[in-house]
This record gives C-alpha cells, structure tokens and sequence, in this order.
C-alpha cells in the first residue's frame, strides 16, 4: 500500500512538472519577435544613437513613425493592431478625436505602452492623456519662464538611481546606479501608479519610473532618456529593453497559478515565481524530483522501521 502512494505521488509530481514547464512556456516562451511601433514628432532628439538601442535588441523589430507636425499624425497608421507595443518618444500639442480614439485602441486589445523622458509633455489640452501615462509635465505657457522653482529642467546632471521595487520583472536584479541625463522637476503623478526607480537627487522630481494599467494593457513610464549619455547606458538600455518585454507580455507576466502538488508541496508559488521571471521552469523541475525523492526516501525508511 505504501509503495502504490508512493508511486501515485511521483506521478502527481511528474504531472506537475509537465503542467508547470508547460504553462510557462506557452505564456512566456517562443512568443517570436515582438513588433515595436516607435513614434517620434515634435522635439529634436539625438536619432542615430537612439535607434541604435532598439536596433541591439535582438528580441524586437520594430518601425519608426513621425508625426508631421500639425498634430499626432503617426496615430492614423492602418496597421496599430498589428504591433504588440508603442514606444512613445514625441512630444506634440495637438491631437485629434479621431487620434485619440487610435490610440485608445491599444488598450483595448491589451498592446503595452512605454513612455519615454519628454513624452510626459504631450498633449497639454488633453486631460485623458494624463490619467493614461500615470502623470504630466505641465509645461509654462509660451512668454513664461519654462525654468523654475516650482517646473524646470536642466541638462547634464548626474542623477543617483535607486531602484524601489526590487522584486519588479522590469527592475528586478538590478543595482543602484548613476546615469548622466537631464532631470525634470515640478511633474504630477497619478495617484494609481507602481513606482519603479527613484533618485536621492534634491532637485530631481520623483519617481524617475513608473507602471500603471489602462484598460487591458501595461503602461510603463521612464523619464530618463535625453542623449547619447543615457542610450550609451546598459541600465538605460536594460530598462528599455525589459519594459518592452513586460508590457508587450513577452515574459515576467503574472501567470494564473493552477493548483498541483508534489508530495505535500504546492506547485502554484513556484508556477508563480516562473510567471514573473524569477523562476525557471527547470528549476521548479528539479525542486519538484528532490521533494519526490526525499518522499520516497522517507517512505524507505518508515517502513524499514514498522513506522507508518
């Protein structure tokens, strides 16, 4: 009787293990390259070494988009539904309802969104904007002074990184770092989002990244990201690179746990940590064989002993 358990709790076990790895691997594994829209327009910006951070990723294609100017034009493209994430780098005063409406597309059908360093200036006349990105420079009227105590900016600053979530796919085994870059001051902050980085700087405004959701998507918010300085810098790439993974869903996602066991061992932690990328499938494979094998081993020696 002792030796059929036993063997109907390796088999749980084996069970497991194929359900684990391959849970994981259907929602995070083989997902193919993920399509990149990158959309510029209305601030200059440093395009060959910015396009070549997204070039070194080998996980991404992606195509550029510019607005034209008169509004956000790079919205009307017939083809949004066919890239898994946005990457905004623009900074246009005007959009249209019908543009508005292209955009509220993406989280609709849950496509990730990262925003980048001066696209916290855009669209000043749409309060919708705000809520969507998680904050807003809001930026002086022309004839004002645009550097002041209360909103500025300056240029060439070494900033101190700290990372406040530790635990994070998109920060998660990252260090504290320093990054030369412009720092923004006098910038809201929604009240819903998930703060990632801050900085120790007295004059930086904070937090320096952010998450939130809107509709069915991931919406990531790094305000560094001014030159060649920060695209030269591997945290900044890091960042870049692991933000479009997380919000395009290509891995550390949270997985739906499924209820196994091992032995006395509950697999849905473990399925969990594989989820948000913290935890490898072979790993939990090998956790899962020890646990059987010091069942087993237990099992031996109670009923050596006359033990039940």
């Amino acid at each position: 009787m002792r030796l059929a358990r036993l063997a109907m709790k390796r088999l749980a076990c084996l069970y497991a293990i194929v359900g684990a790895v391959a849970l994981a691997a259907v929602s995070f594994g083989a997902e193919g390259t993920t399509r990149v829209l990158i959309v510029t327009g209305g601030h200059a910006f440093e395009e060959g070494p910015f396009f070549q951070l997204f070039r070194d990723n080998p996980d991404i294609a992606f195509v550029a988009a510019e607005h034209d100017g008169a509004s956000a034009t790079a919205w009307e493209r017939d083809d949004l539904a066919t890239f898994d994430a946005v990457v905004l780098y623009d900074m246009p005063r005007s959009i249209t309802p019908a543009q508005q409406g292209k955009m509220r597309s993406l989280f609709e059908r849950g496509a990730g969104l990262l925003v980048l360093h001066h696209a916290l200036v855009s669209f000043q006349d749409w309060p919708d904007y705000e809520r969507i990105i998680g904050g807003r420079y809001p930026q002086p009227p022309a004839g004002h002074p645009q550097v002041s105590d209360a909103v500025g900016y300056q240029h060439d600053v070494d900033v101190p990184v700290t990372i406040l979530d530790t635990r994070h796919p998109v920060t998660a085994g990252m260090k504290d770092f320093t990054i030369r870059d412009e720092i923004y001051w006098g910038f809201r902050v929604g009240g819903d989002v998930h703060p990632l980085l801050g900085t120790t700087h007295p004059k930086a405004g904070k937090p320096l990244m952010w998450t939130r959701t809107e509709g069915k998507s991931r919406v990531v918010f790094l305000q560094l990201g001014h030159d060649r300085h920060a695209f030269d810098n591997p945290n900044f790439r890091d960042l870049v690179a692991r933000s479009i993974r997380w919000s395009a869903r290509r891995s550390g996602g949270t997985m739906t746990p499924r209820m196994a066991t091992c032995g006395t061992f509950s697999v849905v932690g473990v399925a969990s940590r594989i989820g948000r990328g913290s935890e490898s499938p072979e790993l939990f494979a090998r956790i899962c064989v020890s646990r059987f094998d010091n069942i087993g081993r237990g099992a031996t020696a109670r009923a050596d002993s006359g033990r039940p």
